[in-house]
C-alpha cells in the first residue's frame, strides 16, 4: 500500500461463470442467465427476496468490496424451462505498509500510526466477518547513533477502536516474549492481534481504526503493517 493512503477501503473484480451450464436435452437451449448477488438481501426492494435479477450474462465482471455472499444463478432454456443453483462467494483482503517510521513517545512528537479498514458483520443478513487480523513487525532495538552501545530497545503495541472510538482490544499486556511467531526474524519483534466473532457483536462493524503505539522515547523503524479481513 502507498504510505499516505492509511483510509483502506479494498476492493476486487472477480468472475461469476456460467459457461458449463447445459439445457435439459439436447434439443434444448439455453437463452437467459440471471445472477442475483445476495439472495439475502431484496436489492429491488419489492419485499420478495427471491426474484432479484442483479445481473444477467453466461459470465459476469462483479467488483465487490471484502464479504461474504450467497449466490443464485437462474437458467431459462428456449422452452421456458427454468433452473437455479445456489452457492457462496467469499473475498478476503489484505493490506501491507512497509518501511514507516513512528515518533517517539513525547509531547513533541507523534508516537502513532494509524490505519483504517472497513469490516461488515451482518448477522440478519449472512454476511459476517469471521477475522480482524493485524501484523505489526518492527526491530527489536533502535541502532542510535550507529555507534556500539548507543542501541536502544524498542516496544509497540496495538490497539483496536471500533466506528465510536470505543477501544476493542490492546497488546500491551503481552510481554516481549510473546511478539514473535514461526515466520520472524530474530532481529524483530512480530506482534499479531485479532478480533472475531465476539468483538464484532460487543462493539459492531464499520469503520475500525488500528492504531500502532510506541511506548519509547526514540524514535522507530516500523517494518511492515499488516491487515487481513478474513471471511472464510
Amino acid at each position: 500500500m502507498d504510505e499516505g493512503t492509511r483510509d483502506w477501503d479494498p476492493s476486487t473484480t472477480l468472475t461469476l461463470d456460467a459457461s458449463e451450464s447445459e439445457a435439459g436435452s439436447a434439443e434444448s437451449w439455453l437463452v437467459s442467465w440471471k445472477w442475483d448477488l445476495n439472495i439475502y438481501i431484496d436489492s429491488d426492494g419489492d419485499g420478495d427476496k427471491t426474484n432479484d435479477d442483479d445481473a444477467d450474462g453466461e459470465s459476469y465482471s462483479w467488483t465487490t468490496p471484502p464479504g461474504e455472499w450467497k449466490v443464485r444463478l437462474s437458467v431459462t432454456d428456449d422452452q421456458g424451462m427454468v433452473s437455479t443453483e445456489e452457492t457462496w462467494v467469499y473475498v478476503n483482503a489484505r493490506a501491507i505498509w512497509s518501511n514507516l517510521e513512528i515518533g517517539r513517545n513525547n509531547s513533541a512528537d507523534n508516537p502513532r500510526q494509524e490505519f483504517t479498514a472497513p469490516l461488515t458483520y451482518d448477522f440478519e443478513n449472512s454476511h459476517k466477518l469471521n477475522q480482524f487480523k493485524t501484523r505489526l513487525v518492527y526491530p527489536k532495538e533502535d541502532p542510535g547513533s550507529g555507534i556500539p552501545g548507543t542501541e536502544q530497545d524498542n516496544r509497540m503495541d496495538l490497539y483496536f477502536y471500533n466506528e465510536t472510538d470505543e477501544e476493542v482490544r490492546n497488546s500491551s499486556s503481552n510481554s516481549d516474549e510473546q511478539q514473535t511467531d514461526s515466520d520472524c526474524s530474530e532481529d524483530n519483534y512480530c506482534l499479531t492481534m485479532t478480533s472475531s466473532t465476539g468483538d464484532f457483536r460487543t462493539h459492531l462493524d464499520g469503520s475500525w481504526l488500528v492504531q500502532v503505539f510506541n511506548t519509547k522515547q526514540q524514535n522507530a523503524e516500523i517494518i511492515e503493517v499488516q491487515i487481513i479481513l478474513k471471511y472464510k
